[in-house]
């Protein structure tokens, strides 16, 4: 927490610095200011996060000092130093906004409670300002918002945002996979919760359309003060190192990071270029990834063409589809040309990643016998084939629930990972089946979903009010309900209104 200290008295400036700097708290002094036009300039400067503003100083008084910054400082807290004969100017202070007063001079027992008091609403601010942002992040990656909301939105005018998109592969079963994924979300809400210091600094977790888990990290650009950088470094490193400890024989946890841009549009882009190379995470399994990386990786034609052949494989492999198992066999057998099957990183990377994905582990090389080693392959195979899943009967049965779930809530801010919660597994596994059972994605359906909902109520109440309509089927922002209600339909629902209103 950022402090300025107010006063023209140097000796109760120095004096408070001296006891805020014994406060076991994590707060600092930013700076001082002897008079109210200094305060002034320094505040719109630093905005920080606690003043002690004295009221009679030259120049400018602290009353007025206030009253000049506290619309441009917001989330400033400020504490009023005063003697007994001021006290009807400290009352005036708190109309003002100011959260308390101390008489001076304060006694170290008085300031730690009043610090301690400021820390606590600080502390309730930061929580309740990043709470906005992982509610934006939930409806922009369930469709609820569109990219243009929010880059319009003066709260973020001045962020910059980057984020992190996490792939775990693993042949354990569901119920296990959701575990580790669990534990994986656990850690890293306790990352960001130790680095939510910082005023101008969000976090927010979440489940992308295609069931993959997303980290969004934004930060404000205009602060003048440079400790969130720092703070983005270690949370860097704390991500890094916590995703590092999920990889074994048994699971890899691979991380694909957008570069930082203020452009919520470019991030996005970004995303589904990371989408498209995701494929490649074979040869790259458990490692962390920037964007620069990926782009070159997405240049190198033979292995994105390996990697969507193998990310194939291992999906029909769960999905016990042997026939076409087989063909996608054949498949990567081709794609696995000379030039792949001499670089020892890649033949690595492949094997790795195959034991981890679908339990592929043998004795022999792939590179030195190669017929040997996509006959066990295909052989592994076959094997599936008498391991029933107790999954698998449950399958018709998930899709009939999440058809019915969607029908009842619809009008709720509902993903693909809180449904998959629900059952127990992963997101990116219903998602996936859901696609390949209906035919469409699930945020699609949701979308159709939404859409003929909005026409029945526009039709049968023609006097509702569109953007009531958009709120009633899930949408925040009349603008995005519009946009995709006239893609659906090819016409407005003003139009739709205005038709019904004439029958």
């Amino acid at each position: 927490m950022n402090v300025l200290i107010a006063d023209d008295e140097s000796l109760v400036r120095s004096s408070l610095r001296s006891m805020l700097s014994e406060l076991e708290l994590p707060i600092q002094v930013v700076g001082e200011a002897k008079n109210g036009e200094e305060l002034v300039e320094l505040a719109e400067k630093l905005a920080p996060d606690l003043v002690f503003v004295d009221i009679r100083m030259p120049k400018l008084n602290g009353l007025d000092a206030i009253q000049l910054v506290k619309d441009r400082c917001p989330s400033t807290q400020w504490v009023v130093l005063t003697g007994f004969a001021e006290f009807d100017y400290a009352r005036n202070a708190l109309k003002l906004g100011a959260k308390e007063y101390l008489l001076k001079p304060a006694t170290p027992e008085d300031l730690h409670s009043c610090i301690r008091r400021a820390y606590e609403t600080y502390v309730e601010d930061l929580a309740a300002a990043n709470r906005h942002f992982e509610q934006d992040i939930l409806l922009l990656t369930t469709g609820a918002k569109s990219v243009a909301d929010m880059d319009t939105s003066a709260y973020y005018r001045s962020f910059q945002c980057r984020a992190t998109v996490f792939y775990l592969d693993s042949f354990l079963n569901e119920s296990k996979k959701m575990e580790l994924r669990a534990r994986f979300v656990h850690v890293l809400h306790q990352c960001s919760a130790s680095k939510l210091t910082h005023r101008g600094v969000r976090f927010a977790i979440t489940t992308l359309h295609n069931g993959n888990l997303a980290l969004f990290m934004a930060w404000d650009a205009s602060s003048s003060l440079n400790s969130s950088a720092a703070l983005r470094k270690e949370f860097h490193q704390c991500v890094e190192h916590e995703a590092a400890l999920f990889n074994n024989s048994s699971c890899l946890l691979t991380a694909y990071q957008t570069e930082a841009s203020s452009d919520l549009g470019q991030i996005s882009e970004q995303l589904r270029v990371i989408e498209a190379c995701s494929p490649s995470r074979s040869v790259q399994a458990g490692r962390f990834l920037p964007y620069p990386e990926v782009v070159r990786m997405n240049k190198q034609t033979e292995l994105q063409a390996l990697g969507q052949h193998l990310e194939t494989l291992c999906r029909l492999f769960t999905e016990k589809d042997y026939v076409h198992y087989s063909k996608e066999h054949a498949f990567l057998k081709k794609a696995f040309t000379d030039k792949l099957l001499h670089d020892a990183k890649v033949v690595q990377a492949v094997c790795n990643f195959l034991q981890c994905a679908i339990d592929f582990e043998i004795s022999f090389s792939l590179r030195d016998d190669t017929e040997k080693w996509f006959a066990a392959l295909l052989s592994h195979g076959e094997k599936m084939l008498s391991e029933r899943s107790p999954d698998e009967k449950l399958q018709g049965d998930w899709i009939q629930l999440v058809i019915q779930y969607v029908n009842h809530n619809y009008m709720n801010d509902i993903g693909i990972g809180q449904i998959a919660g629900e059952f127990n597994v992963t997101p990116n596994y219903l998602s996936s089946l859901f696609h390949k059972k209906q035919g469409v994605t699930f945020v699609k359906f949701l979308t159709e979903t939404r859409m003929l909902k909005a026409k029945e109520l526009l039709l049968k109440h023609p006097a509702m009010k569109v953007q009531e309509a958009a709120e009633k089927v899930g949408y925040h922002s009349t603008r995005h309900f519009t946009k995709l209600f006239s893609e659906y339909f090819g016409f407005y629902p003003s139009e739709l209104r205005e038709r019904a209103l004439h029958i």
